[in-house]
């Protein structure tokens, strides 16, 4: 659900030392005696040693709420592992699978000390996606937590869409209001310059929802090189009383994909981006804003200018891809080893995909949605089915991006079996796509996960480009390992040179082919999972060395090599 920001509501928040109790009970402990602290947000892998391999437990925290407070509030936890079961004041407040943000509806006690408690639950399962993977499912909560009250008329959603008309901006909004009758104000603000308002009714004492547009004069458009930025701003009033205001920061642009590349308001763009997991060796999943705005001032020296993630990202990370004119390709969790024959994963797939992308949809920075990444069954006709469901999705949620998919090599589906999307993720260069066609109605861009030697790689993109003509090619993952701190000059599989090399050799092959982008996979080296596809502990100290930077941030060679390449790609 979507978080805004207010100065109207009150909020506190509940961030801080929390007690932490490892036990399997499925309602709230009566006995906390042998309880641990943890601080959240945060994960309790990494805080509580001995826990590091525990799955599942429970986080309580009393904070006093003003007596000034209604009785009836909400509960905000962010990004958080995959269910989480809120209590509070010793009554259920609700539960919520999957890894995005959510609001429960809790009962308070003005005056005095509340009782919130948590019930994580991070288990690994082959019914729950994104949960056996090649990154480690931390226990705990990855953004903020507060609880919040409103009036007795209150913003629910607000969700808009911007076009680019002659010398103006038209900016259509979805509104969804609750609570009694009231009067509702858009405006749109450049540093609280009004550029445009308008205000209407809202006549109904439940729900109402609604849909108005604003258009405003010369427009500055929200680009990479000028992530310009304007406020939307809803308010709703009584008689002359304030009841409800909330507000979000949009830019003005249009993303369309040709046949002959990205274009950006009318422009070719190149993306020059990096494959980003959230994990950090002091905060696991959790990336403190400081951790965040690091990564991107890091990024932005190595003229870096898009991200792609394998999962939903925290609402920091998104914020600064806006300010900082970022791309970014969100994705839902679904992966490798998940099961698409299993109606519950298709389920889950659909429910965290809409979730997604109601929570995102307003932040210029994503240009994607993705939708599941390299799964073994994809040759088989569930698969396809499937993913016809979760195009569908975007489609109907947010016309405005395109989904992508990445299909395995090991897996044998011909390019025409798989349903049409103008983003289409593969492998080139394998036997199986020798007899594929690329000449399908609407696909226009291809994206290809080519973890291929320098060589090798300029091969396969010559096939392709000769299978695929007339449509732009952009190069989602790509990159090679490399051991922080190990440098020879004979440059040794595994070390720093030779990933450096690698790297080199590959973008100045590549950049010759006329791509429309590069992802190089991956910004940073993060913690694996024990275990994936039969395996126990597939890489050395369960860590993926992929990063151009060590878990530290500390930059390998490869790093200044991406950043001197990169600064050359127009």
């Amino acid at each position: 659900m979507k978080y805004f920001n207010s100065d109207v509501r009150k909020r506190v928040s509940l961030e801080g030392v929390w007690k932490l109790l490892a036990s399997e009970e499925e309602t709230l402990p009566r006995d906390w005696g042998n309880a641990l602290e943890i601080a959240l947000p945060g994960v309790w892998n990494l805080q509580v040693p001995e826990l590091f391999y525990c799955d599942l437990a429970w986080v309580e925290r009393e904070v006093f709420i003003p007596s000034t407070w209604p009785e009836d509030a909400w509960l905000f936890c962010g990004n958080h592992s995959w269910k989480i079961s809120a209590w509070v004041n010793g009554t259920h407040a609700g539960d919520h699978e999957g890894y995005l943000s959510t609001y429960f509806d809790v009962r308070l006690r003005p005056g005095v000390e509340n009782s919130f408690a948590l019930r994580i639950d991070s288990r690994e399962s082959a019914d729950r996606i994104g949960t056996r993977c090649d990154w480690i499912d931390y226990g705990g909560v990855f953004d903020r937590i507060e609880v919040e009250a409103r009036g007795d008329a209150y913003v629910e959603d607000l969700a808009l869409r911007t076009r680019l008309m002659e010398g103006s901006a038209t900016v259509r909004v979805k509104v969804r209001v609750s609570g009694e009758k009231s009067w509702l104000t858009l405006r749109i603000l450049d540093e609280k310059e009004e550029k445009a308002s308008k205000r209407v009714p809202v006549d109904t004492n439940v729900m109402d929802e609604l849909e108005e547009v604003l258009t405003f004069k010369h427009p500055v458009t929200w680009s990479p090189e000028m992530p310009k930025l304007y406020e939307l701003e809803a308010t709703l009033s009584r008689d002359g009383q304030l009841i409800d205001q909330v507000s979000l920061n949009f830019g003005v642009r249009e993303i369309e994909f040709t046949p002959g590349g990205i274009q950006l308001n009318g422009k070719p763009v190149m993306i020059k981006g990096m494959l980003h997991f959230h994990d950090h060796p002091e905060g696991g999943r959790y990336l403190p804003r400081n951790a965040v705005l690091y990564d991107f001032r890091l990024a932005t020296k190595a003229n870096v200018n898009a991200w792609r993630t394998h999962y939903p990202t925290c609402l920091d990370f998104l914020d600064l891809a806006d300010r900082y004119g970022f791309f970014v390709i969100e994705s839902i969790p679904l992966t490798w080893e998940d099961d698409i024959e299993d109606p519950r994963i298709v389920d889950q797939a659909k429910r965290q995909l809409a979730e997604m992308i109601r929570q995102d949809e307003n932040h210029p920075s994503i240009i994607m949605w993705g939708i599941w990444n390299e799964l073994l069954q994809c040759g088989k006709e569930t698969c396809r089915k499937a993913t016809e469901e979760l195009i569908d999705c975007v489609r109907e949620l947010d016309s405005s991006r395109e989904p992508i998919y990445a299909t395995l090599a090991a897996a044998p589906m011909r390019i025409e079996e798989l349903p049409l999307s103008r983003i289409l993720q593969l492998y080139p260069g394998e036997e199986w796509l020798e007899d594929a066609s690329l000449d399908l109605p609407g696909l226009k861009v291809i994206g290809a996960n080519l973890f291929k030697e320098p060589g090798e790689a300029g091969e396969a993109m010559t096939e392709l480009r000769r299978r695929a003509s007339g449509k732009s090619i952009l190069i989602t993952e790509f990159g090679w390992p490399s051991i922080p701190g190990a440098r020879y000059f004979h440059a040794p599989l595994w070390s720093e040179d030779s990933q450096a090399k690698k790297a080199r050799d590959y973008l100045e092959t590549m950049s010759k082919t006329g791509l429309c982008g590069f992802v190089f996979a991956c910004w940073s080296d993060w913690k694996t999972a024990r275990s994936l596809f039969g395996l126990t502990s597939p890489k050395p100290c369960e860590v993926s060395w992929y990063g151009v930077l060590d878990e530290y941030r500390r930059p390998k060679i490869a790093y200044d090599v991406v950043k001197e390449l990169y600064g050359k790609l127009k």
